[in-house]
């Protein structure tokens, strides 16, 4: 019989559906059927089986007696899909406790023809009759390390992919690294042990507040300063234990980082960030004349003459002093004002102009024009109210 579906109507209680006696025939229809199906399946074989019984996931064997002992069948809950053939062939299937009571030392002496004592039973099945689920039971991560030996490893010890697995950890490091190569090869570049020194294929720097090197043997200091370690040469004798700055700027810091003064070399400058002096040379004037023949010292040099006390600057025409009292702009603007002019001047010599060549007017202003006076000579004042200068005709010749 087939399944019997209710008629449950379009909505509730819309009449369209089977009336309660049909739904309830089709119940127990239903009922019927699987009550028949479940006493086919406790059905008994010879006698021997009084049913089969299936309870949570298992197969419950009752036997031809009912009593409180039953046969179970079940597996572990899968991880995957598994397939179990029986063969097609009749017999009893054997449990595992069952090969190792049948399969004793008397079997295999009988299959083999040689006398096997059971600790020789069990080595001979055990060699020969691994299969893989006890491989992977025997064969786990403990026993590989337990028969692992790092002390002795014969051959090339290569990683089973490209930049992808490390060597230690941060937690797990390696202690010391034996090695009797000259290079190691590091992301790219190579360190190197050239005859008992060490030679890097590019600059070698880890950070600030380090002393770097570079391929050339340049040492730098906080990436700011390259000192060389090639002989001194110029005006002076080489000397070879020397060292030669070769960096633009040279900074002194504090301990904490903090700059205190730094020398600019392409400007010759030395700016003081906190309290300090500079000290100059002191050199007499004949040792002037030596210093400024030198290479070393150029346009911009500056120094201390004994003979004169006075500073000494050189530019392109040589060395020049400087005064302790010479004056400043402001100083000149203060000391030569008005009444100064005029306690020192002697006579007053306006300029001269022409008609076309005066100057922009402001009121009061006098000056001389040479063809002001309808071609002749004339005093001319400013006149802002009228925005013109106006003449001052001249008279006959003074005389006494």
């Amino acid at each position: 019989m087939a399944k019997q579906t209710i008629d449950i109507g379009s909505a509730a209680n819309d009449g369209t559906g089977d009336d309660l006696r049909t739904g309830a025939t089709k119940i127990n229809q239903n009922f019927t059927e699987l009550y028949g199906d479940v006493a086919a399946l406790q059905a008994t074989t010879g006698g021997s089986i009084t049913g089969i019984a299936f309870d949570s996931g298992r197969i419950v064997f009752e036997g031809h007696i009912a009593d409180s002992h039953e046969t179970t069948f079940q597996v572990t809950n899968p991880s995957k899909d598994n397939t179990i053939t029986l063969p097609d062939s009749s017999g009893t299937v054997a449990l595992t406790t069952d090969i190792t009571r049948i399969v004793d030392s008397a079997y295999v002496a009988l299959i083999t023809g040689t006398a096997f004592d059971s600790n020789s039973t069990k080595v001979l099945i055990d060699a020969n009759a691994l299969d893989s689920g006890r491989a992977t039971r025997l064969i786990d991560s403990a026993y590989v390390k337990a028969r692992m030996r790092m002390d002795s490893f014969d051959g090339d010890f290569i990683p089973g992919l490209d930049s992808t697995y490390d060597l230690g950890s941060s937690t797990r490091k390696w202690k010391d690294l034996h090695l009797s190569g000259t290079t190691i090869h590091l992301g790219g570049q190579t360190i190197q042990n050239v005859n008992s020194q060490f030679v890097f294929s590019q600059e070698l720097a880890t950070g600030a507040n380090n002393m770097s090197v570079d391929s050339g043997n340049g040492f730098f200091v906080n990436l700011y300063a390259n000192i060389a370690t090639a002989p001194r040469t110029g005006g002076y004798a080489a000397q070879a234990n020397s060292m030669k700055i070769e960096g633009n700027t040279v900074q002194l810091s504090t301990v904490d980082g903090i700059p205190s003064a730094q020398f600019i070399t392409n400007q010759n400058i030395f700016n003081m960030e906190s309290a300090g002096a500079i000290g100059l040379p002191r050199n007499t004037a004949a040792e002037m004349t030596t210093v400024a023949g030198r290479s070393e010292f150029q346009t911009g040099s500056i120094a201390y003459q004994d003979d004169s006390n006075q500073f000494q600057f050189h530019d392109d025409q040589g060395w020049f002093s400087i005064k302790r009292n010479m004056l400043d702009s402001a100083d000149a603007q203060g000391l030569v004002d008005s009444s100064y002019v005029r306690a020192r001047a002697v006579e007053v010599d306006l300029r001269n102009y022409t008609v076309a060549t005066v100057p922009t007017g402001q009121h009061g202003k006098t000056i001389f024009v040479t063809d002001g006076a309808s071609g002749n000579p004339c005093l001319a004042v400013f006149d802002s109210d009228a925005g013109f200068y106006k003449r001052i005709a001249l008279g006959t010749q003074i005389s006494t």
